[in-house]
């Protein structure tokens, strides 16, 4: 028979070691990350996303007067057709993101902290208890489509290359501005249509890996700066709380213990500094980083952003072509 105080020991060990699990950071990435057809899995054998995410688009409908989701799941479209269209792409990711947030939630997994990065920003603010559902869905449906009406069309490319390349290349400074830099190796430029024709032709002339996003403005960017009278004038009507859970901010890299009206406009017209944000984060403890975005790109920005000698934990749930069902159900096992 084991004794009372092997009992003891047993216990106190695993509260120890309970209070030993890093704490949790949802991180919420923005535009550029999302695809057709994201999240369906989940939609289709979840019925708490289902749920969640069904909601969400009655609300959206009920503002714009269009499903979302059948948008998104619009069985002509395959996942690798360009969904770029702000007005509509700014609800759709906010809606995937609040419902996988609120899923998780659901199944116990609560977030210590939240991250969002450029329009995610927004749902970190939802998760966050800063804005109601219908306040954060509702400020970005509004915000799309002052961004659609008042901004010229641009582009957003991403560069696999050393960001000192834009300061030593005028063909690069000249035409665009550095939107991101995501890590050592990774940064993203912002431009206007004139100036992604320059930009591309110089890219492909010097064999420079890249990729452009499938945006149809250039956020983080001047180019937006047409839309911010109308877009502020909004975001002043809403009704911000203090956050309940730890704000990270990308913009400052800094805890925010209160949102303003304007963070919500510097969230997409700022540079993103989601490496200082997660810098700061790691100078006092080890974190499990759990991506609630769609295709897994700031778990993947993670894995090279943290140093070697971290010990923190990075989860991607919404793989771009694997099973998001699998991944869910898999991490709720092992979590």
């Amino acid at each position: 028979m084991q004794s009372v105080y092997g009992r003891l020991t047993r216990l106190h060990l695993l509260s120890d070691e309970s209070m030993l699990k890093p704490p949790v950071v949802f991180v919420f990435s923005g535009q550029g990350s999302q695809s057709y057809h994201m999240g369906r899995e989940l939609f289709e054998k979840n019925t708490f996303f289902r749920s969640k995410l069904s909601a969400l688009n009655e609300l959206a409908r009920n503002i714009s007067g269009v499903s979302i989701v059948d948008l998104m799941y619009d069985e002509q479209r395959k996942k690798t057709d360009a969904f770029d269209q702000t007005i509509y792409t700014h609800p759709a990711i906010f809606m995937v993101e609040v419902a996988l947030a609120k899923c998780l939630i659901n199944e116990g997994v609560k977030p210590d902290y939240v991250l969002g990065t450029s329009l995610g920003g927004f749902a970190a603010a939802v998760i966050a208890g800063c804005l109601s559902e219908l306040e954060g869905l509702t400020a970005v449906i509004k915000q799309a489509q002052f961004i659609n009406t008042f901004c010229s069309a641009g582009r957003m490319v991403a560069i696999l290359d050393s960001p000192t390349l834009f300061e030593l290349r005028p063909e690069l400074h000249r035409y665009g501005v550095i939107a991101s830099v995501n890590f050592d190796s990774h940064f993203v430029m912002s431009m206007n249509q004139q100036g992604a024709q320059a930009v591309g032709a110089y890219l492909e002339s010097h064999n420079i890996s890249h990729q452009f996003l499938a945006v149809s403005h250039a956020f983080h960017s001047p180019w937006i700066s047409p839309a911010q009278p109308v877009c502020e004038a909004f975001l002043q009507t809403l009704d911000i709380s203090p956050p309940e859970i730890p704000f990270v901010c990308a913009v400052s890299g800094r805890n925010l213990k209160q949102l303003s009206p304007d963070y919500f406009w510097q969230l997409i017209q700022e540079p993103i500094m989601f490496k200082e944000a997660v810098n700061s984060l790691e100078q006092h403890q080890s974190c499990q980083y759990i991506d609630v975005g769609p295709s897994g790109t700031l778990a993947t920005f993670l894995k090279y952003i943290l140093p070697k000698t971290s010990r923190s934990l990075v989860n991607s749930l919404m793989p771009v072509f694997g099973s998001e069902y699998k991944a869910l159900e898999k991490f709720l096992i092992n979590r």
